[in-house]
């Protein structure tokens, strides 16, 4: 059953905007769902939600999830996670629902 991780509502920026959400590691599955303006990409921290790395499919291209979408990654333990919104026309435009199993 899939859980929700986080609601991004609103334009530009990072969400959450400080440090991270803690992530359970390993090989998941996220799914995005809802209304989209711009688009998202997934950010990864090892340090504890300093620095964050954005992730890439297995050609180097950047996540750009701008509809629904369901996407598989695979990250280490104790990562933190971030969703980055670009693009924006509208600072509320964006409210999307992000899911793991």
């Amino acid at each position: 059953m899939a859980s929700k991780l986080i609601t991004i509502k609103g334009g530009n920026g990072s969400y959450p905007s400080a440090n991270g959400i803690s992530f359970g590691g390993n090989a998941r599955t996220i799914a995005f769902q809802g209304t989209f303006d711009g688009e998202i990409n997934i950010a990864a921290s090892y340090d504890g939600g300093t620095t964050f790395i954005t992730l890439t499919d297995s050609d180097g291209s950047n996540l750009n999830i701008s509809t629904d979408s369901i996407v598989n990654i695979a990250v280490g333990n104790g990562v933190k996670l971030q969703f980055n919104v670009t693009g924006s026309s509208v600072s509320e435009n964006t409210d999307v629902e992000v899911f793991v199993a």
